[in-house]
Order: C-alpha cells, then sequence, then structure tokens
C-alpha cells in the first residue's frame, strides 16, 4: 500500500511497539500508549494534520489518535478494525448501529448474520474467516 499512497503525497510508516523492527515492551502496550506513541512521532515531525490509515491494531491505535489528538488527524481509513465501541471514537464521529448490535451477538448468531449478509460464502470461508471475514465486509458495506 505504501506505492499507492505515495503517488499522493509523502508517507510515513512505523512500527508499534512488539511490531516489525520494534523491540518487546517490558509491559502491556494499550491503545491509549499506542496512540501517545504516534502523537509523538508526528509531533517530532512537525507533520500533521495527516491522513491515518491503520490495519487491525493499527485501525484502532489511528481511531484512538483521532480520539486523543484530532489536530493531528485529517481523515482516517481503518481496515478491518477489531470491533470496539463508540468511546474510543472522536466526538462526534458517526457509528453505525450495526456495529453496537453486532457486539452483542453470541458467535452462533454473528456466523448466522454473516451467513444472511454474504450467502455466496462457502462453509470452508465461514471456517477459515468467521468473524474476521465478516468484520470486514460489514465494516466496508456500511460506509
Amino acid at each position: 500500500m505504501i506505492p499507492f499512497f505515495t503517488s499522493y503525497g509523502g508517507v510515513l510508516a512505523t512500527d508499534a511497539r512488539g511490531h516489525g523492527r520494534s523491540g518487546l515492551p517490558a509491559e502491556p502496550v494499550s491503545e491509549a500508549v499506542l496512540a501517545a506513541d504516534a502523537a509523538m512521532v508526528l509531533d517530532d515531525l512537525a507533520a500533521g494534520p495527516v491522513l491515518v490509515v491503520g490495519h487491525s491494531m493499527g485501525a484502532t491505535t489511528a481511531a484512538q489518535l483521532g480520539r486523543i489528538r484530532p489536530d493531528l488527524v485529517s481523515a482516517a481509513v481503518l481496515e478491518d478494525p477489531p470491533v470496539f465501541g463508540r468511546e474510543l471514537l472522536p466526538a462526534g464521529c458517526p457509528v453505525p448501529d450495526w456495529l453496537t448490535d453486532l457486539r452483542a451477538l453470541d458467535p452462533q448468531d454473528t456466523l448466522d448474520r454473516g451467513r444472511a449478509d454474504n450467502p455466496r460464502w462457502s462453509a470452508d470461508e465461514f471456517r477459515r474467516g468467521q468473524r474476521q471475514s465478516m468484520r470486514s465486509t460489514r465494516i466496508f458495506s456500511a460506509a
């Protein structure tokens, strides 16, 4: 994805603590700490506001960054974020009601809903992807 985004301007890619080339932290790291790390990098580079792109845990970090430092984030792309509540998002950020509803479902109801939303998926696709695949599909189809 980096080559794609470089056609639009500069790209800064960082490793979260304990990921990529960064060292393992001595203590567990919270979403707030990861967002504060990202803010510190942007502050040190005098960058911002920027488009933030995050995948999985990085999507949660991007959402948290927008919440704690909205002055640094012009927009965010959240790719396959873990399902989270409104408390991580910036004030006023629209969250579809289905996201809150999805969190309340038990695992079997989650799969049933995924099968109804994706009737062409095979049983193997559901076994491999289960919730993760369904989450991605629903997040992108809800926009």
